[in-house]
């Protein structure tokens, strides 16, 4: 799922630099085609984030990410 792998993607780069979430998010939302990890990083290095700092909050923060994607589904089902 696209919006997903996005939202991971936000929660990434949000680890790695607060202030940097926002500059992910906006290109995100204009992006029109599918995201694949080559146009994820594409954004992601656009905005100044070294790759191989984004992998790693990726992988690092995984347990992170999915409790906060879930805890949003859960207040959204509740909605």
């Amino acid at each position: 799922n696209d919006s997903l792998r996005a939202a991971k993607s936000a929660l990434a780069v949000y680890f790695i630099d607060t202030e940097k979430y926002f500059d992910f998010h906006y290109p995100a939302l204009s992006h029109k085609k599918g995201f694949s990890d080559e146009s994820i990083l594409d954004i992601v290095k656009s905005i100044g984030i070294d790759e191989d700092d984004f992998n790693n909050s990726m992988k690092d923060n995984a347990d992170k990410i999915e409790q906060m994607i879930n805890g949003s589904k859960l207040l959204v089902r509740e909605l």
